[in-house]
């Protein structure tokens, strides 16, 4: 049975990563998205955008953040305490494709993440719970930090879970933390041209379905509770 661990905070974010063969960097701007009606215009940037050869990101207000690179593009968005409706990730990415349509997309993942503050006995959580233990734990001066990745092979897609030690920031200490962050898989390289836009377009807007059993297993699994603080 899994003990129950103790959390003190959790900041929550959803991703959704498109690759394609024909992404174009520097397509990516403001104006861009405006004028084709990818986001809304009164849409305000949190700071100025950051370009380089080879990437363009852009991080907006309400917490929505595109970044590109050659062969692909990111859509990240901060949810925890945000209502579902006010969520955007989901119809920034699909509209985005829907303008683009002869990108040559190849596959879509989705990428919930939880970074969850721990009280300190629970601080060695990844070492004491989820690895035996052994003589590697004591090889160095300080304790060992540990990382752990897990595929999960579900019906609707394969997940690969990967688990690290982390801390928190809080009024200038650092506290323990745990970063949970999954990815689902899904492939759409091999669908007719006529299809793949509206099966993309369905595999995004499945993110609530794939938040909610990253959720599940997350916070039932391996933390032994019930609710994460998206579900209250």
């Amino acid at each position: 049975m899994t003990t129950s661990v103790q959390k003190t905070l959790e900041i929550q974010e959803i991703g959704i990563i498109i690759t394609a063969k024909k992404l174009n960097v520097g397509i990516l701007s403001v104006d861009f998205l405006k004028t084709s009606g990818i986001i809304p215009q009164d849409w305000e940037l949190q700071n100025k955008p950051v370009k380089t050869p080879n990437a363009v990101q852009l991080a907006f207000k309400n917490g929505v953040n595109l970044v590109a690179q050659p062969g692909k593009i990111f859509f990240s968005e901060t949810i925890a305490k945000k209502a579902v409706e006010d969520i955007q990730i989901s119809k920034v990415a699909s509209k985005y494709i829907e303008t683009l349509p002869n990108a040559d997309y190849q596959e879509i993942v989705v990428n919930p993440k939880s970074l969850i503050g721990l009280e300190n006995s629970f601080s060695d959580y990844i070492t004491n719970t989820l690895i035996a233990p052994g003589p590697w734990q004591n090889i160095g001066k300080e304790k060992v930090q540990a990382s752990i990745n897990f595929l999960f092979q579900l019906e609707s897609a394969p997940l690969s879970l990967n688990v690290t030690q982390a801390q928190i920031k809080q009024n200038e200490k650092s506290l323990p933390a745990l970063l949970f962050s999954g990815s689902f898989h899904y492939k759409v390289a091999n669908i007719k041209q006529t299809e793949i836009i509206g099966n993309m377009v369905q595999h995004i807007n499945n993110w609530q379905t794939n938040l909610a059993t990253f959720n599940e297993i997350v916070n039932q699994k391996f933390l032994g509770q019930e609710e994460s603080v998206f579900n209250n």
